[in-house]
């Protein structure tokens, strides 16, 4: 019994539990891409690689994989309009799209 009042007391929140944000800085190569998973909403900063990059497939498919699919993209914020940070938005708003 003591045990289960332990965990119960000094259990770590998770993501569901609506206190945590979720950053994660995407392996996207030369480029940016970064997302925060609020328990309310979404938010992207920034979302490109480089052009003539020979990643660009794998890019994308990480663009496509960095939500849940029925998921919704609330913010997008972008730093500045160099290629290597606004090169993957259309693949982020043909994959989430309300």
């Amino acid at each position: 019994m003591k045990n289960l009042i332990m965990r119960k007391l000094y259990r770590q929140p998770s993501f569901r539990d609506n206190h945590m944000i979720q950053r994660i800085f995407h392996p996207i190569g030369q480029g940016a891409f970064y997302t925060e998973k609020h328990p309310d909403f979404n938010i992207v900063y920034d979302c490109g690689i480089i052009q003539y990059s020979k990643h660009t497939q794998l890019a994308d498919e990480v663009v496509k994989n960095s939500f849940n699919p029925k998921s919704e993209i609330d913010i997008l914020f972008i730093s500045h309009f160099d290629f290597d940070h606004i090169s993957k938005i259309k693949v982020l708003k043909e994959t989430f799209t309300r």
